[in-house]
Parts: C-alpha cells; sequence; structure tokens
C-alpha cells in the first residue's frame, strides 16, 4: 500500500516556516512558504487555521486576518529600523522610514477557520503576531542562519 503524502511538495528554494499563537481568546497556527529574492523574503503563500469560536461572519474573519498578516509584515519587511534617540524616535516620515511596499505582502492566503460552539473571540489582532516567526522559521531553512531581530532589511 502507497503512503499518502498529506503536503504539497515544496518548490526548490523554497522552505515552509510554521508558528502558533493564543490571544484574545482565538489560537492561531500559521504556515508560510517562502523564498529569497533580492536578498529580501518573498511570502508565496500562507496558510492559517484559526479557532475563534462561533465564526459569526466568515468572510469578515477572513479579510481580518488578510488585513492582519499584511499588517504583521510591516514589522518584518520594513527597509530600514524605527531608532529611538533621547526616548523619542527619530523618523518623522517615509524619507527617514520605508514601511514595506505591496509587493512584500504574502502573494495568497488561505484561512480556514474551526467549526465550534463557542463564544466568539477576538479576530483582529491573532493574525499579527505569528507571520513573523513563520517566515524566519522557513528563512532558518533555507539559510541555515537564525534571525533574532526585526525589520530583515536583508539577508
Amino acid at each position: 500500500m502507497k503512503k499518502r503524502r498529506l503536503a504539497k511538495q515544496v518548490a526548490e528554494g523554497h522552505a515552509v516556516g510554521i508558528a502558533c499563537h493564543e490571544c484574545f481568546g482565538t489560537g492561531v497556527a500559521c504556515a508560510v512558504d517562502v523564498s529569497i529574492e533580492n536578498k529580501r523574503p518573498k511570502i508565496h503563500r500562507v496558510t492559517v487555521a484559526l479557532d475563534c469560536g462561533v465564526a459569526v461572519n466568515p468572510l469578515t474573519i477572513e479579510s481580518q486576518f488578510q488585513a492582519g498578516l499584511a499588517f504583521g509584515v510591516t514589522q518584518l519587511m520594513a527597509k530600514g529600523a524605527i531608532t529611538l534617540k533621547d526616548g523619542r524616535v527619530e523618523q518623522r516620515n517615509f524619507d527617514g522610514y520605508t514601511p514595506p511596499y505591496i509587493v512584500d505582502s504574502p502573494v495568497n492566503v488561505d484561512v480556514h477557520i474551526v467549526p465550534s460552539t463557542e463564544a466568539p473571540t477576538g479576530c483582529g489582532e491573532p493574525p499579527v503576531p505569528v507571520i513573523s516567526p513563520a517566515v524566519v522559521n522557513a528563512l532558518a531553512k533555507l539559510t541555515g542562519k537564525r534571525y533574532r531581530s526585526l525589520p530583515l532589511t536583508t539577508l
């Protein structure tokens, strides 16, 4: 009897990273497919599973997760760091701090809501903290290095 493959084969030069998190009563598991293009991470696919109790409006939850993951990328992929001097942020506008561009956002996002009969919980913040650790875990597989500070300005 042949073994079934449960996961798709990852393309050459790609790696998968995983991270989990729980906040506001919502559990989130995140898997990302990442490669490196032009010395920067390229996030090809993000798959998240979440347990948020009863999903009152699944399309709204999916939208919140897509936006939360994109927002989470801002701490990961900014082209420069925010610095402090005498307790104040030194950067005043986009000339001193370049945020990630739309091309830095995940290409595909799949959101899977775990069916539940529990009371609804939060869905706005829970996707934000999982994207960065999932991406750096994938990058560690690709490069053999551990990344311990953000943003990832270059690899």
